[in-house]
């Protein structure tokens, strides 16, 4: 397995419309802090034919709220 490329002007991402896809959960855990996970995916959703690109992410946020929201 070989190393991924990672530039998205030569992987093929700005040829065609890109598709993006996002997926997210936050869950509060006391009063003001909280953690949460998403997961977006670009692609050309086979705009290119055979030669399809495209990039996964997956991302943990630790949230702090400065303030309390008001009710």
């Amino acid at each position: 397995m070989g190393r991924p490329d990672t530039n998205f002007r030569c992987a093929g991402l700005r040829r065609a419309l890109p598709v993006r896809a996002a997926l997210g959960v936050r869950v509060p855990l006391y009063r003001r802090l909280g953690v949460g996970y998403r997961f977006l995916h670009y692609s050309d959703a086979g705009a290119n034919g055979p030669d399809t690109t495209g990039a996964d992410f997956h991302m943990i946020e630790f949230r702090y709220r400065y303030c309390e929201e008001s009710s």
